[in-house]
């Protein structure tokens, strides 16, 4: 009824005598009795060496060690367990038939469950398979979903009936906040510590949060919420307004010392001002001076306040000694700046940047005027750069266009002391014009999407030692028709099938002189990640730049030997080895060695005509000499003879 492979061991359910060990070359009964002959096995798991896991469909689970019972688990209202699978050292998945795929840990404790709610297809899982990275994929009862279980990559979604744009993430407490576009949600954190996108539990909105939540900050061991209602903090679960006309953007403490007493609040129409005492905020009203929308401020370390509005320019600010009101300087690309439009301030390495559509910024006071960042500058060049955040490690976190990027200062990269990764499985999924992310550690980086957070482990991403491999799936030559001459394998290579022997190169007459090569990478779930480079060895001069298209034409190749190579490499810097196809077109006709042997002989035989043919016209001429001396000769005689006849008769 069942059979499975634990560890070294293989076992089978047995209709009549339960659960059977195949040992000896025999089967033999596991000292169980008959528990397992009422009911069906779905899974076995080995724990260790002498314990295994039984999942039974409808039974529960046991815990078997010296093939003896110790431990029962009863079983989970999840309905029926039609398939189970082991997932790691310490968890099971349990395929169930209403339920989708429930993960549990061998205690029987659920962990997580994987339904229709979180995007199965239907709820009947019908088989499991776990891949070589860990993730699961679910054969279910209408068709195959795949779980990115172990991914780097997860998705967070607070709202089970709405999709909602995640706006900002916060950890506080050992709970997970996250600001939407319908309030403010939390979530209780099953750990402190290690990958969080693990934790089980459900969404509870904050009390009293509506509408757009753009924002959460902790500011003196408080969590302020900037609203398109106004200013909150938030108390037992509980958002208490501090004002409520207008909406705020971002909270800014004056002063870097624990507490604040003043923080700054960017809004709607300006510069709000809280005070902190006694572990209370109080709204001290708007500062009058500037009324522009300032949804980025920072505060450099001469205390001058730096707001930037995206459509007007950057805004330096001072606030004056009675707190009430801020002296406001417009600068725009008359003082530096690359344009007065998509201008953004914030605070790295200590230092207040701006990031623009041509690079990043600096201010410099003995000038007056903003000047490239001499430290961004050479690493990010003069790129579109929309956000910027450094994490705890040194790194900075930025967004370029809908593209994310980290540069990471621990690794160096050839001759650069850095190392710049991207991150292509974002691209576009960003929430564009209200880009966030929050570095919490390397494991648990939160960023702000349109359909909820974007979980990134930056560690397992960054880690991840996958081999790159490129294979070459389809060559085409066109001449009078088209013509498969490589269709991903070579049958005469036995095993390896993806080398080339000599024997099986290509040699294709004039006509077919154009090819069309069509190549990819096995990696499922990281083509967004993947680059190929390829060079035409007898036609290209050097390697191509790297390009994510798949395929390559020539068109018209002259006669000769030629040797494609291909090669792919992902985004960490992984590089696969080469592949290679070897072909020939072969000369036309008058241009074979035959020809040219025909040319020589026909050259030999041109030059012997010739040659016979001036040997034919000197005879002519030197018999026509001849001749022609003869008849001189003759004529000269008769001359000779005339003269002396009239010699003679004049003497008479």
């Amino acid at each position: 009824m069942y059979l499975k492979q634990a560890g070294h061991r293989l076992y089978a359910q047995d209709k009549y005598n339960g659960l059977m060990l195949f040992k000896n070359n025999e089967w033999q009964p596991v000292n169980t009795g008959h528990k397992f002959t009422d009911g069906l096995i779905s899974g076995i798991i080995g724990i260790g060496a002498d314990t295994l896991l039984v999942i039974t469909q409808a039974k529960g689970q046991f815990l078997l060690r010296n093939d003896s019972i110790i431990q029962q688990h009863a079983a989970f209202s999840t309905g029926n367990v039609n398939i189970s699978a082991q997932i790691n050292a310490m968890e099971f998945v349990a395929g169930t038939s209403t339920e989708g795929c429930v993960v549990l840990n061998f205690n029987g404790e659920v962990v997580q469950k994987i339904s229709r709610t979180e995007g199965l297809q239907n709820n009947d899982v019908i088989s499991v398979f776990l891949d070589k990275h860990n993730n699961l994929w679910a054969g279910l009862n209408n068709g195959i979903s795949f779980i990115a279980y172990n991914a780097a990559i997860k998705y967070i979604t607070p709202s089970k009936s709405n999709e909602l744009s995640g706006y900002s993430t916060r950890i506080f407490n050992n709970e997970l906040y996250i600001a939407t576009s319908d309030g403010a949600w939390y979530v209780p954190l099953a750990a402190a510590s290690g990958d969080l996108s693990f934790s089980k539990g459900d969404f509870t909105r904050v009390r009293n949060s509506k509408a757009e939540v753009w924002r959460l900050d902790e500011v003196n061991n408080h969590i302020l919420l900037a609203q398109h209602t106004g200013s909150a903090v938030l108390k037992d679960h509980s958002a208490v307004p501090l004002f409520a006309e207008p909406g705020a953007w971002l909270y800014k403490p004056v002063s870097a010392v624990y507490p604040a007493k003043n923080v700054l609040v960017g809004s709607y129409t300006g510069v709000q001002l809280l005070e902190y005492s006694a572990g209370q905020f109080t709204d001290k009203g708007k500062l009058e001076g500037v009324g522009e929308s300032l949804r980025f401020l920072e505060i450099d370390n001469n205390n001058i306040i730096w707001a930037s509005h995206p459509y007007r320019g950057v805004y330096k600010l001072q606030l004056s000694a009675d707190n009430k009101t801020v002296s406001s300087q417009l600068l725009t690309d008359s003082a530096g700046l690359p344009s007065a439009l998509s201008n953004y301030v914030f605070k790295i390495k200590n230092r207040v940047v701006f990031c623009t559509g041509k690079g990043v910024y600096e201010f410099d006071p003995a000038t007056n005027r903003f000047v490239p960042s001499a430290f961004l500058t050479p690493i990010l060049g003069n790129m579109e750069i929309r956000y910027m955040n450094e994490d705890a490690d040194g790194n900075i976190w930025f967004c370029s266009g809908k593209d994310i990027g980290v540069v990471n200062f621990n690794q160096s990269s050839g001759d650069k002391p850095f190392t710049i990764t991207w991150i292509p499985e974002l691209n576009g999924k960003i929430l564009l014009g209200f880009e966030n992310i929050y570095p919490y550690n390397k494991e648990n980086i939160f960023i702000g999407s349109e359909k909820g957070t974007i979980h990134l482990n930056y560690e397992k991403y960054a880690t991840n030692k996958q081999a790159v491999k490129v294979l070459l799936g389809q060559v085409k030559a066109f001449g009078k028709s088209d013509s498969v001459i490589f269709g991903g394998y070579f049958h005469h290579r036995g095993a390896a099938g993806y080398l080339q022997d000599d024997t099986e190169m290509v040699a294709l007459p004039k006509g077919y002189n154009s090819f069309h090569f069509e190549y990819s990478s096995p990696a499922y779930g990281l083509q967004s990640n993947i680059e190929y480079s390829y060079q035409l060895e007898g036609y290209d001069q050097r390697w191509s730049a790297w390009s994510p298209k798949t395929e390559k034409d020539y068109t018209n190749l002259p006669d000769g030997k030629y040797l494609f190579k291909i090669k792919a490499h992902d985004n960490l810097g992984h590089e696969s080895e080469v592949v290679t196809y070897s072909f020939e077109v072969l000369p036309a006709w008058y241009k074979t060695t035959w020809a040219y042997i025909g040319y020589v002989l026909l050259f030999l035989a041109v030059l012997y005509l010739l040659n016979r043919w001036q040997e034919r016209n000197l005879r002519i001429q030197q018999r026509r000499f001849d001749e022609e001396q003869q008849r001189l000769k003759y004529i000269h005689q008769l001359e000779l003879g005339k003269k002396r006849k009239g010699n003679h008769q004049a003497a008479e």
